[in-house]
């Protein structure tokens, strides 16, 4: 809090969650689900941006997991 200059503490009742699922079948983004209060009005582009930020995360990981185990393999 104090990093941000934040002076309110976090309060859940005053907090909004939204889910956001995406569902792939053969490598492509098929569905995309969202469970926010109001409705959910979305780009035509938004699904392939949303796959495409999807797969550089989890080129990354990919990436971040392969130099752990380097590190930990070595004496």
């Amino acid at each position: 809090m104090k990093e941000n200059n934040d002076t309110e503490a976090f309060d859940l009742k005053k907090s909004k969650i939204t889910l956001t699922r995406n569902y792939f079948e053969n490598g492509n983004i098929i569905m995309i689900t969202n469970t926010t209060e109001r409705g959910f009005n979305i780009s035509a582009d938004y699904p392939a941006e949303q796959e495409e930020k999807i797969k550089e995360d989890f080129k990354r990981l990919l990436k971040l997991v392969k130099q752990s185990s380097v590190m930990v393999d070595q004496p």
